[in-house]
Protein backbone atom coordinates (compact mmCIF):
# COMPACT_ATOMS: atom_id res chain seq x y z
CA UNK A 1 0.00 0.00 0.00
CA UNK A 2 2.42 2.62 -1.25
CA UNK A 3 -0.35 4.84 -2.60
CA UNK A 4 -0.47 8.27 -0.99
CA UNK A 5 -3.49 8.76 1.22
CA UNK A 6 -6.32 10.86 -0.08
CA UNK A 7 -7.58 14.00 1.57
CA UNK A 8 -8.46 14.29 4.53
CA UNK A 9 -6.37 11.32 5.63
CA UNK A 10 -3.24 12.89 4.14
CA UNK A 11 -3.71 15.83 6.51
CA UNK A 12 -4.09 13.41 9.41
CA UNK A 13 -0.97 11.49 8.38
CA UNK A 14 1.10 14.66 8.10
CA UNK A 15 0.20 15.76 11.64
CA UNK A 16 0.59 12.22 13.00
CA UNK A 17 4.12 12.00 11.60
CA UNK A 18 5.03 15.28 13.30
CA UNK A 19 3.67 13.94 16.58
CA UNK A 20 5.50 10.65 16.14
CA UNK A 21 8.87 12.42 16.14
CA UNK A 22 8.31 14.09 19.50
CA UNK A 23 9.67 12.29 22.52
CA UNK A 24 8.13 14.28 25.36
CA UNK A 25 4.64 15.12 26.49
CA UNK A 26 4.12 18.86 26.40
CA UNK A 27 1.57 21.49 25.59
CA UNK A 28 2.64 21.28 21.95
CA UNK A 29 2.13 17.51 21.74
CA UNK A 30 -1.20 17.81 23.52
CA UNK A 31 -2.21 20.45 20.96
CA UNK A 32 -1.18 18.11 18.13
CA UNK A 33 -3.31 15.33 19.61
CA UNK A 34 -6.21 17.76 19.85
CA UNK A 35 -5.70 18.61 16.17
CA UNK A 36 -5.75 14.91 15.28
CA UNK A 37 -8.93 14.46 17.29
CA UNK A 38 -10.50 17.39 15.42
CA UNK A 39 -9.73 15.75 12.09
CA UNK A 40 -11.29 12.48 13.24
CA UNK A 41 -14.37 14.25 14.61
CA UNK A 42 -14.75 16.15 11.34
CA UNK A 43 -14.52 12.93 9.32
CA UNK A 44 -16.94 11.14 11.64
CA UNK A 45 -19.46 13.98 11.38
CA UNK A 46 -19.06 13.94 7.58
CA UNK A 47 -18.35 17.66 7.73
CA UNK A 48 -15.03 17.61 5.89
CA UNK A 49 -14.44 20.89 4.05
CA UNK A 50 -14.00 20.60 0.30
CA UNK A 51 -10.60 22.32 0.38
CA UNK A 52 -7.67 20.98 2.37
CA UNK A 53 -6.55 24.52 3.26
CA UNK A 54 -9.84 25.08 5.08
CA UNK A 55 -9.41 21.89 7.15
CA UNK A 56 -5.80 22.84 7.85
CA UNK A 57 -6.98 26.24 9.06
CA UNK A 58 -9.50 24.58 11.38
CA UNK A 59 -6.83 22.23 12.72
CA UNK A 60 -4.38 25.09 13.26
CA UNK A 61 -7.04 27.06 15.14
CA UNK A 62 -7.88 24.03 17.28
CA UNK A 63 -4.19 23.43 18.05
CA UNK A 64 -3.60 27.09 18.94
CA UNK A 65 -6.61 27.10 21.24
CA UNK A 66 -5.49 23.88 22.90
CA UNK A 67 -1.95 25.20 23.42
CA UNK A 68 -3.33 28.45 24.88
CA UNK A 69 -5.58 26.49 27.25
CA UNK A 70 -2.65 24.38 28.41
CA UNK A 71 -0.47 27.45 29.00
CA UNK A 72 -3.30 29.10 30.93
CA UNK A 73 -3.87 26.00 33.06
CA UNK A 74 -0.15 25.79 33.79
CA UNK A 75 -0.15 29.44 34.85
CA UNK A 76 -3.10 28.84 37.16
CA UNK A 77 -1.40 25.76 38.64
CA UNK A 78 1.75 27.77 39.31
CA UNK A 79 -0.26 30.56 40.85
CA UNK A 80 -2.60 28.58 43.08
CA UNK A 81 -1.24 25.05 43.51
CA UNK A 82 1.96 26.36 45.06
CA UNK A 83 -0.02 27.60 48.06
CA UNK A 84 -1.64 24.19 48.49
CA UNK A 85 1.67 22.34 48.19
CA UNK A 86 3.33 24.63 50.73
CA UNK A 87 0.49 24.21 53.19
CA UNK A 88 0.58 20.39 53.05
CA UNK A 89 3.06 18.49 55.14
CA UNK A 90 5.66 16.40 53.36
CA UNK A 91 4.59 13.39 55.39
CA UNK A 92 1.16 13.33 53.73
CA UNK A 93 2.79 12.30 50.43
CA UNK A 94 4.59 9.46 52.15
CA UNK A 95 1.38 8.32 53.86
CA UNK A 96 -0.46 8.42 50.53
CA UNK A 97 2.26 6.32 48.89
CA UNK A 98 2.08 3.75 51.70
CA UNK A 99 -1.73 3.65 51.46
CA UNK A 100 -1.65 3.12 47.68
CA UNK A 101 0.90 0.33 48.09
CA UNK A 102 -1.33 -1.25 50.76
CA UNK A 103 -4.33 -1.12 48.43
CA UNK A 104 -2.29 -2.65 45.58
CA UNK A 105 -1.18 -5.50 47.87
CA UNK A 106 -4.76 -6.05 49.04
CA UNK A 107 -6.31 -6.13 45.55
CA UNK A 108 -3.54 -7.80 43.59
CA UNK A 109 -1.57 -6.67 40.57
CA UNK A 110 -4.25 -7.02 37.86
CA UNK A 111 -6.98 -5.27 39.86
CA UNK A 112 -4.73 -2.42 40.97
CA UNK A 113 -3.56 -1.97 37.35
CA UNK A 114 -7.20 -1.70 36.28
CA UNK A 115 -8.05 0.88 38.94
CA UNK A 116 -4.92 2.87 38.09
CA UNK A 117 -5.97 2.96 34.43
CA UNK A 118 -9.41 4.26 35.44
CA UNK A 119 -7.78 6.88 37.70
CA UNK A 120 -5.47 7.93 34.85
CA UNK A 121 -8.53 8.81 32.77
CA UNK A 122 -8.87 5.80 30.47
CA UNK A 123 -12.46 5.05 29.53
CA UNK A 124 -14.03 1.66 30.10
CA UNK A 125 -14.30 1.16 26.34
CA UNK A 126 -10.61 1.91 25.79
CA UNK A 127 -9.56 -0.52 28.51
CA UNK A 128 -11.97 -3.23 27.37
CA UNK A 129 -10.65 -2.96 23.79
CA UNK A 130 -7.09 -3.31 25.07
CA UNK A 131 -7.94 -6.28 27.26
CA UNK A 132 -10.34 -7.88 24.81
CA UNK A 133 -13.40 -7.85 27.08
CA UNK A 134 -16.73 -6.08 27.21
CA UNK A 135 -17.17 -2.60 28.67
CA UNK A 136 -20.12 -3.72 30.81
CA UNK A 137 -18.07 -6.51 32.39
CA UNK A 138 -15.35 -4.02 33.15
CA UNK A 139 -17.75 -1.60 34.84
CA UNK A 140 -19.07 -4.42 37.02
CA UNK A 141 -15.55 -5.50 37.91
CA UNK A 142 -14.53 -1.95 38.87
CA UNK A 143 -17.69 -1.52 40.92
CA UNK A 144 -16.92 -4.71 42.85
CA UNK A 145 -13.32 -3.64 43.40
CA UNK A 146 -14.45 -0.29 44.78
CA UNK A 147 -16.89 -2.07 47.07
CA UNK A 148 -14.07 -4.27 48.38
CA UNK A 149 -11.99 -1.15 49.01
CA UNK A 150 -14.78 0.52 50.96
CA UNK A 151 -14.83 -2.46 53.28
CA UNK A 152 -11.03 -2.57 53.60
Amino acid sequence: MNDPLEYPWSTYLELQSKLMHSHTVSGVTNAMEDGLNHILQTIEATAVPSKSAELQSQVDTRMSTSAWNERNHARLRRKFAGDIARSDKAESGIFAFVRIRDIADFLGAAASKLLKAIADGWTYDQISRAEGGAGGQLRTRVSRLRSRLRNH
